[in-house]
């Protein structure tokens, strides 16, 4: 019999990004069954956020709900954080990973005239 792992990853999506790094996603339904199996509580959190983001289909594509997400708290900013991620195709959530790894190497580097830690 297939663990939650290995029916998750049939049906898994493989990618690479442009760095070479690949890259495994799976689908929600399988990713919160995943969770649940592990049982931990922080994944127990995840699954409560993970069941509050609804189907893609139902999201709004005016980015006006999004206005004042600021005004709600950090909780807003998170919600609206993670239904503009919805709304990316697949590509575009690539090219934001891309994008996010080449801003953490940057970061990573020492600016010119900082003494270096020995």
């Amino acid at each position: 019999m297939n663990t939650y792992f290995e029916q998750a990853f049939a049906h898994a999506f493989l990618g690479r990004m442009e760095s070479g790094t690949p890259l495994t996603f799976v689908s929600k339904a399988d990713l919160i069954a995943l969770k649940r199996a592990a049982g931990r509580p922080r994944d127990l959190l995840d699954i409560e956020k993970l069941e509050a983001i609804p189907p893609a289909s139902e999201i709004p594509v005016s980015e006006d709900s999004d206005v004042h997400a600021w005004e709600s708290g950090w909780d807003g900013h998170e919600r609206a954080q993670l239904l503009r991620m919805a709304r990316l195709t697949l590509a575009e959530k690539l090219e934001w990973l891309e994008e996010a790894q080449s801003l953490v190497l940057e970061l990573r580097r020492e600016p010119p005239g900082t003494p270096s830690e020995k």
